[in-house]
């Protein structure tokens, strides 16, 4: 409790009012089941009250990609953002499950909206970045995390998720926190870089968006681009002059 508090702080101070929790389900290491994670927001916002912190959160779950995921929302397992139309998904770090676009059609047919978990940070999404505008076009929606577009997961990662963002591939901007010293909350500077490099209407759609998703209501994503193709020449060949 005294850790989360601490996070409560850092994001008030960070410009920050309302979070969705989102602690890791599913994903081989943490089971953090719907009820919970209900229990623990609920204490949670009681001590927020107590110490006169102005923050809400909201219950969440970051659930990784598994076969049995339709199954686990059956069982009551399964909990969305705010308890509303969007999901939070997670894929495995290195490549795709090959049921996923099936997955994230049946979602959508129980009328739930994937969000696509930092996508720039997955090996296969990084290799054709092209897969996100075949799952956008399945009705999902993708999140970059901020230390991605402010470089604490390094040069490369920073340059893919701004490329991703340029491509309107990206609908929401999420920090990821974990813990005070170990991935902290610095929303204000990754919508600052967007603003700095992709310019300011592209960070209020990102401040707009996360508005309207815990307000519940439907996002309508912005058509993917095609990245510029880069054509290269070669010289003409020189014909060698006659010598005779």
């Amino acid at each position: 409790m005294e850790e989360s508090l601490r996070m409560a702080k850092d994001a008030v101070a960070d410009g920050v009012h309302t979070i969705i929790a989102t602690p890791h389900h599913a994903n081989g290491m943490f089971e953090n089941g719907a009820d919970q994670i209900r229990q623990a927001v609920i204490e949670l916002n009681r001590e927020l009250e107590r110490w006169n912190i102005p923050l809400t959160v909201l219950p969440g779950q970051e659930v990784r990609a598994h076969g049995s995921l339709i199954d686990e929302f059956a069982a009551g397992n399964i909990l969305t953002l705010n308890e509303g139309r969007y999901l939070l998904l997670e894929l495995p770090p290195t490549y795709v499950p090959p049921y996923f676009a099936d997955l994230v059609h049946e979602l959508r047919v129980m009328g739930k909206t994937p969000i696509i978990a930092h996508p720039e940070r997955n090996a296969a999404v990084a290799g054709e970045p092209e897969l996100l505008a075949r799952w956008i076009d399945l009705g999902a929606l993708c999140q970059i995390t901020a230390g991605s577009l402010t470089g604490l997961f390094g040069k490369r990662i920073q340059q893919a998720a701004l490329r991703l963002c340029k491509r309107q591939y990206v609908h929401f901007i999420a920090s990821d926190g974990h813990r005070p010293e170990f991935r902290p909350i610095r929303l204000a500077d990754a919508y600052e870089t967007v603003r700095k490099k992709l310019g300011e209407k592209q960070s209020d759609y990102y401040r707009m968006n996360a508005h309207m998703l815990v307000e519940g209501k439907e996002i309508e994503p912005r058509a993917p681009e095609a990245e510029a193709r880069r054509f290269f020449f070669s010289a003409p060949f020189m014909r060698k002059p006659d010598t005779d």
